[in-house]
């Protein structure tokens, strides 16, 4: 798992926003997310954020396996921020 993540802004004439990995929240890769930025270099270079919310999934099914177990292996399915356990 990557240690960050940069916001693409839909301005393309704003640059680019720098996420570390505790200020994602839940986000993933292609979400539409709003954030907050939180620092910027001086002379108006670089800016760092944080995730305030999701705003629209890119994924809304994920399924990831846990454990496997002799002949079986559970999974931990992820429906619109619902979690459950499946065989």
């Amino acid at each position: 798992m990557r240690s960050f993540a940069f916001l693409i802004p839909d301005d393309k004439t704003q640059p680019d926003i720098y996420l570390h990995a505790n200020d994602l929240k839940s986000a993933m890769n292609g979400d539409i997310v709003l954030v907050r930025v939180t620092a910027q270099s001086q002379g108006g270079g670089r800016m760092e954020g944080e995730v305030v919310r999701v705003v629209t999934r890119a994924v809304t099914q994920v399924s990831v396996p846990l454990r496997a177990m002799k002949r079986m292996a559970l999974y931990c399915r992820m429906i619109n921020g619902l979690t459950g356990i499946f065989s």
